[in-house]
């Protein structure tokens, strides 16, 4: 019994058959990745803080478990949120910053509240950036974790004493960024005007 091979012809058809197949196939892995960046665009642009945001209380829990609650009822004091978690390499470098923020803080001017988006705690971590005696937070309740958006890190907020964001910054703080957050935690609103100057 003969092997019979195909002819030329069915072969040059199951060539360009099998190269359509797989050209088809490449282009629909690329029009997927472009909707995908665009998709991760819009969510992005979708989860950014508005200057002049209204945000409500933060609620949630320390790293012992412990309940936190941060309101915003002192007119005269800012509020800034350091937003971490303990492996991103750029809240590492924002910790030169955020250092500086903490060593200049005036009480009666601003206060300073963190989150910890890790997924442990670790207090010789929290010790060690200076973390010890503000509110910090290891978890958020639902709700303020809606409302502030805690989609990126490092993430640095200032709110007024209302409770109104009056600046955000997502990624390492330039040296602008930096002079307009140590002028809110170093002057009280009273004595160099209401409203903190943003970006």
């Amino acid at each position: 019994m003969h092997m019979r091979w195909p002819s030329s012809i069915s072969m040059w058809a199951l060539a360009l058959t099998l190269a359509f197949a797989v050209g088809f196939n490449i282009q629909l892995i690329r029009q997927v990745n472009r909707l995908t960046v665009a998709n991760d665009k819009i969510r992005d642009e979708m989860e950014v803080l508005e200057q002049g945001e209204q945000l409500p209380p933060l609620r949630g829990s320390g790293p012992n478990g412990e309940a936190l609650n941060v309101e915003y009822t002192d007119q005269t004091r800012s509020t800034v949120v350091l937003v971490f978690t303990r492996t991103c390499p750029y809240c590492l470098q924002n910790w030169t910053s955020w250092s500086r923020l903490l060593s200049r803080m005036n009480p009666t001017a601003a206060r300073v509240v963190a989150i910890d988006l890790s997924a442990t705690a670790d207090p010789n971590y929290y010790r060690l950036r200076g973390l010890i005696d503000i509110p910090l937070f290891s978890s958020v309740d639902y709700r303020a974790g809606r409302a502030y958006k805690l989609n990126r890190v490092p993430t640095t907020l200032l709110l007024d004493g209302k409770g109104m964001l009056t600046g955000a910054w997502s990624g390492p703080l330039d040296e602008s960024a930096l002079k307009v957050l140590e002028r809110a935690v170093t002057i009280a609103p009273t004595a160099a005007g209401l409203g903190v100057p943003v970006r």
